[in-house]
């Protein structure tokens, strides 16, 4: 199994390579509906587009708000897309495209979910700066592997969300004022109000079905992380609105805009430190 998911990172970075031969310094993950939010944070100048298909061993995307295509442009790529375990994808596959990355030298990883509000006050609309993050499921990407030559087996979580990353958002992003912690479920039906009150007594502050196996398989490999939660809705039992993916879909829409000129912000104080560098 080591042997065939290492084969599968390499048959995939060269499916990339093969499109694009320049540097891959930064990654950024879009979550659902936030596809758009990659225009005008990088330069549309010899930019690449791939899509998933294209991508020896990439899985197919199935999920509304993913299109599922690869990005590169000026040192960064962005997914727009992700897989989920909830669709039938392995964890392995989940976690795939973080190893690809990592293959083709990208050393920061910029993550972002679409997620449900378990507080009254963190408001749909409000974007989240992940501080940490619950796995309650205990569910990990790397059950059944043992890749000593690349990473630990026993993964240090301690500073899974990078503290200087977030000080760069604390200067340059003010509007992002809100920090908390991510819970991960697998999906793909929505918490229950009795399970929305459990997350949030055990300190969860938003949830969704994405990002965490991400992390993990990035803080594997070294690499450093930061994560935004884009607020879409309350999760159930928060309010007496019922939780529907189209509206979802439809407040992340309204948000790329926001999301845009953080990830734009953070890219180009990333660039400016690798040239002084």
């Amino acid at each position: 199994m080591n042997q065939d998911f290492l084969h599968t990172v390499e048959q995939a970075a060269r499916s990339v390579r093969k499109r694009y031969r320049g540097e891959i310094r930064n990654a950024v993950i879009l979550g659902s509906g936030l596809g758009e939010a990659a225009g005008g944070a990088s330069s549309e100048n010899g930019m690449v587009s791939i899509p998933f298909s294209d991508i020896k061993g990439f899985p197919g995307v199935r999920v509304e708000g993913h299109a599922g295509i690869l990005k590169i442009s000026a040192g960064t790529a962005f997914l727009l897309g992700r897989f989920h375990f909830y669709e039938g994808h392995t964890m392995q596959q989940v976690m795939l495209p973080v190893f690809v990355l990592h293959k083709l030298g990208v050393k920061r990883l910029i993550i972002t979910n679409a997620a449900g509000s378990l507080r009254k006050d963190l408001k749909p609309g409000t974007i989240v700066l992940i501080r940490d993050h619950l796995n309650i499921f205990g569910i990990s990407p790397f059950k059944g592997l043992e890749l000593g030559s690349l990473g630990p087996r026993f993964i240090s979580m301690e500073n899974a969300y990078s503290a200087c990353l977030a000080g760069v958002v604390g200067r340059l992003c003010p509007r992002v004022r809100r920090r908390g912690v991510y819970v991960f479920t697998p999906g793909p039906q929505y918490e229950t109000p009795m399970e929305a009150k459990m997350l949030r007594k055990l300190g969860g502050d938003m949830v969704g079905m994405s990002t965490v196996p991400e992390v993990i398989a990035a803080r594997f490999l070294g690499m450093e992380v930061i994560g935004f939660s884009c607020i879409t809705n309350y999760a159930a039992g928060v309010t007496s609105r019922p939780v529907r993916h189209e509206n979802v879909l439809a407040v992340s829409k309204n948000m790329t805009g926001k999301l845009q000129a953080i990830i734009k912000n953070i890219l180009t104080c990333l660039d400016t430190q690798q040239n002084d560098r």
